[in-house]
C-alpha cells in the first residue's frame, strides 16, 4: 500500500510498505514515489496481471478501481461511481495520479498537518472599493499580492483562481470564465453591474507565459503568476 499526504505548498508526506516515508516536491514526484510503491517487484510486462485490480483514493471520498486494459500490454482502465475510461500504461498512470493530487490536495492533508488557513479577500477589494478609487492600480496590484500567496499554497491554480472569482463575486464583481483555469472577466455579452475587474493567470501547469514574456519583473519559469486589471465601465 503506497499513500500520499500534503504538507502545503505543494509538498507531500509519501508512505509506502516497500520503502521508508519520505518527502518530495510537487505532485507529479508524489505520484512516482506512489507508482514505485504499488509495482515494487513486478516485472516489466506482467504489472497489470501482478497488481490489478487495485484501488486508487483521491480524497473526498472517492475512489477509482484500476483494471487491466485488455487492448494494451500493461494498460490500465480507471472506473469510478460517476466514470469509466482507459488511461494507458504506466507512465500516463503516473500523470493522472499527479493531476489527482494536485487538484485535490486540499482534501488530502497529511495526518497531524493542520490546513493552512487562506489569505481572505477583504471589503477592501469590493467592486465598490475599485469603482469608487480614483487609482485602482494600487488596489489591483494589492489584490495580485494576496492571489499569488493563495496560489502558492495550492499545486493546482485553476482550482484557486475559480474560488477567488466566486469570493470576488460575492463582493460585487461580475466574474465569468473566459478561458478555463486562466482568465475571468465581466459578462461581455449581457451588461451587468459589477463589471471592470480582470484575473489573468500565467504559469504552471500547461499555461504558457505568452502574456507575461517580456515582463521584467516575472520570475521563476513555471511559477502561477496573476495579473489583475481593473476598468471602469459606464
Amino acid at each position: 500500500m503506497s499513500s500520499a499526504g500534503y504538507l502545503g505548498r505543494d509538498r507531500w508526506r509519501c508512505v509506502s510498505t516497500t520503502s521508508d516515508a519520505c518527502q518530495v516536491d510537487g505532485s507529479k514526484q508524489a505520484a512516482r514515489v506512489l507508482i514505485a510503491g504499488a509495482f515494487h517487484g513486478a516485472l516489466e510486462g506482467a504489472i497489470v496481471a501482478s497488481r490489478a485490480p487495485m484501488t486508487i483514493h483521491v480524497g473526498g471520498g472517492e475512489s477509482f478501481l484500476a483494471t487491466g486494459d485488455a487492448r494494451r500490454i500493461d494498460g490500465w482502465t480507471l472506473e469510478s461511481a460517476a466514470v469509466r475510461f482507459d488511461v494507458g500504461g504506466r507512465a500516463a498512470l503516473e500523470e493522472w495520479i499527479g493531476d489527482s493530487l494536485a487538484a485535490r490536495a486540499r482534501l488530502l492533508w497529511a495526518s497531524g498537518v493542520a490546513p493552512t488557513p487562506r489569505v481572505a479577500i477583504g471589503p477592501t477589494f469590493s467592486f465598490d472599493a475599485f469603482s469608487t478609487d480614483s487609482n485602482p492600480e494600487e488596489r489591483c496590484h494589492a489584490l495580485e499580492f494576496v492571489l499569488a500567496e493563495r496560489l502558492a499554497e495550492d499545486p493546482w491554480p485553476p482550482t484557486e483562481l475559480h474560488d477567488a472569482a466566486m469570493e470576488l463575486r460575492a463582493i460585487g464583481h461580475d466574474l465569468w470564465s473566459w478561458d478555463y483555469g486562466r482568465s475571468w472577466g465581466h459578462d461581455y455579452m449581457t451588461k451587468r453591474a459589477g463589471a471592470g475587474l480582470m484575473l489573468s493567470l500565467s504559469g504552471r501547469d500547461g499555461y504558457e507565459d505568452d502574456d507575461l514574456a517580456d515582463d521584467d519583473s516575472a520570475e521563476g519559469v513555471g511559477v502561477p503568476r496573476i495579473r489583475v486589471t481593473f476598468a471602469k465601465h459606464g
